[in-house]
């Protein structure tokens, strides 16, 4: 055997002699988040008590050490040190998701007032605004606009979309039976007049004995303004005489809940345990927060 191969060989055990485990389990979890009746269901302004998905505002979902109920008087992840007297502690989550997240608009009247996943059409999110909230959406120049198909072309234009999933502002036919409907939302009713969704972090670390905790951002029953969206934040969309700030979700939701959370916010009433990476959990956001 030449000298040259000999040395080869020697590389490679050495290189193998370094390299080690990590023990990271590392994969997508997956499961189902449900949203009671009651927390889909309010008196809007213009005076009718409806029951409907779009009053289920963005949901988010962490995974944590552990959920405690004598921190605040709702159920909230447990938190390291306070180092400050008017913020929380960091609740330090090992990862998290979202089901549904705020989307460009498109038009500045929209900012920070609509859920991706939650409407099946352009039309459906002008009738919306116009008809429960009694305050129609209007363009830059203060007229009302009349046909959702003004906001789909203006999503083209302004952002260079060629799709409505590229936009995301509606629903796209997710099973695939020929038409978009409330089927193809991210909540769907069930049997029991629920809303239900499946969730799927990608990509997420697993701890054994973890807790997934979420909670939902309830829309304004004033405007549908979401309280987790910051308004200053996100790229500033200019054309012609028309500016704004879109707006994005605050970045540390995970960390610290307990700042967005407000007086008619749905929190899970426990923190569920996942032993495996293959478990399924289900979160129920059952407790309205009430102060």
């Amino acid at each position: 055997m030449r000298a040259t191969t000999l040395i080869g060989l020697a590389a490679l055990v050495g290189l193998s002699a370094c390299t080690f485990n990590e023990g990271l389990v590392i994969g997508d979890i997956v499961g189902t988040v449900i949203v009671p009746k009651d927390a889909a269901t309010r008196v809007m302004p213009n005076g009718e008590e409806i029951t409907d998905v779009k009053l289920i505002g963005p949901v988010t979902l962490g995974f944590y050490p552990d959920v405690r109920d004598d921190i605040f008087t709702y159920p909230h992840p447990e938190v390291g040190p306070a180092f400050s007297g008017d913020v929380s502690g960091d609740a330090y989550p090992y990862g998290g998701t979202t089901v549904g997240d705020i989307r460009h608009p498109c038009v500045s009247d929209l900012a920070c007032r609509v859920t991706s996943g939650r409407f099946t059409s352009y039309d459906e999110i002008l009738d919306w605004y116009a008809t429960y909230y009694e305050d129609p959406v209007e363009n830059s120049q203060g007229e009302v606009i009349q046909t959702g198909e003004y906001i789909r072309q203006t999503c083209f234009e302004r952002l260079n979309y060629t799709s409505d999933e590229e936009i995301r502002l509606v629903a796209s036919d997710t099973n695939e039976d020929g038409v978009v409907d409330a089927k193809d939302l991210q909540f769907v009713e069930n049997a029991d007049g629920d809303f239900e969704a499946t969730f799927i972090a990608r990509q997420a670390e697993f701890f054994p004995g973890m807790k997934v905790w979420g909670w939902m951002d309830t829309p304004s029953l004033v405007d549908g303004r979401l309280n987790t969206c910051d308004e200053r934040s996100g790229f500033q969309d200019t054309q012609y005489d028309d500016t704004f700030q879109v707006g994005v979700q605050y970045r540390n939701l995970l960390n610290f809940p307990s700042e967005y959370i407000q007086e008619g916010d749905y929190v899970a009433g426990v923190g569920v345990q996942m032993d495996d990476i293959t478990d399924e959990p289900v979160i129920t956001l059952n407790i309205e927060v009430t102060e």
